[in-house]
């Protein structure tokens, strides 16, 4: 029954404030949920917020793994319900969760707040509001969009690039001496591959990296070794790196040299390239449009399968479309 007695705090599963519960029976808690990522396309589970913050007066939050949700129990799990859940301690990659749902009740309206932010966070805070919600209020750039369409996902961080420091000489160029804790990922509330609709495109059908993101709200977790951020709404984009126009001809007498990451351009399927026809079709076009807007005399390609088949392959195609 709602409002009973013989609840576990939020907090004290999570670890949060406080040393971290991990009984062997059953627990109980009433918790209001901040997002949902239900079913296999999601995340299968919803994070909750505890209604009374930790003894350090910060939030807690946690994540409730419900692979499996009993008849109407779905209806309840959404945003700003308060429920009465019980179900077992556990933990999933080190992150602790509650599992193996016994019982739900709705218990009503509760209040959902996100907690105001600026990134980076020194380390002790991002370990103390894991499962929290929260708002980014630091305007924040795309700096790597390679799993976009792998897995649904955008580094960010909060300047228009991030460099390390080995692309500079000593002491020179605008290098990011704590890199590795100013990236957040931006998720999608899935962990799938190959997420359809692909998720955060622009108009353009990609996003670019320089593009700017405002408004972060979402759940921040940590998965896979990085910090990441499921969002609960999608966030404000700016074009920030337009596409520049292409590139005009080299000028007579000299010979444009230009170096180009494959990205695994490989023959073979279910390699390290393309998995499909289709795929590879779509890499060829992708990789065949760049390289001939380079209007290069010579290239330097990495990433190309080793067989001469592979090389041969490309260079026919560059040449039928003129870049050769």
């Amino acid at each position: 029954e709602c409002g009973a007695p013989g609840t576990t705090p939020v907090h004290a599963l999570a670890g949060q404030g406080t040393e971290r519960l991990a009984p062997e029976g059953p627990v109980t808690v009433e918790a209001v949920v901040t997002a949902a990522f239900l079913g296999d396309a999601g995340l299968d589970g919803f994070f909750v917020q505890g209604a009374a913050p930790a003894p350090d007066g910060a939030p807690s939050g946690l994540f409730v793994y419900a692979p499996e949700p009993e008849p109407g129990w779905a209806e309840a799990i959404e945003p700003g319900r308060r429920l009465r859940l019980t179900g077992y301690a556990g933990a999933y990659r080190g992150r602790p969760q509650l599992e193996g749902l016994e019982a739900l009740a709705d218990c009503g309206r509760g209040e959902v707040d996100s907690r105001a932010v600026a990134w980076p966070l020194p380390e002790a805070e991002r370990d103390r509001l894991e499962g929290v919600r929260v708002r980014i209020e630091t305007p924040m750039a795309v700096t790597a969009n390679g799993e976009l369409a792998r897995y649904g996902s955008l580094a960010l961080t909060p300047r228009r690039r991030a460099f390390r420091a080995t692309n500079f000489p000593a002491g020179e160029g605008p290098a990011d001496p704590a890199l590795r804790g100013q990236r957040l990922i931006l998720d999608d509330g899935a962990y799938r591959r190959s997420p359809r609709p692909i998720p955060h495109l622009g108009d353009g059908g990609t996003r670019r990296v320089g593009s700017r993101a405002a408004g972060l709200e979402g759940v921040l977790t940590h998965a896979f070794g990085r910090w990441r951020l499921h969002p609960v709404r999608p966030p404000r984009w700016q074009a920030a790196n337009p596409r520049p126009e292409a590139l005009p001809p080299p000028a007579p007498g000299t010979v444009r040299v230009a170096a180009f990451n494959l990205q695994n351009y490989f023959l073979t399927l279910g390699e390290r390239g393309a998995a499909t026809p289709a795929e590879l079709a779509c890499q060829r076009r992708k990789l065949l449009a760049a390289l001939q807007a380079l209007r290069a005399d010579v290239l330097a390609l990495t990433e190309l399968e080793r067989r001469r088949a592979a090389a041969a392959d490309l260079v026919e195609r560059l040449r039928r479309g003129g870049a050769v």
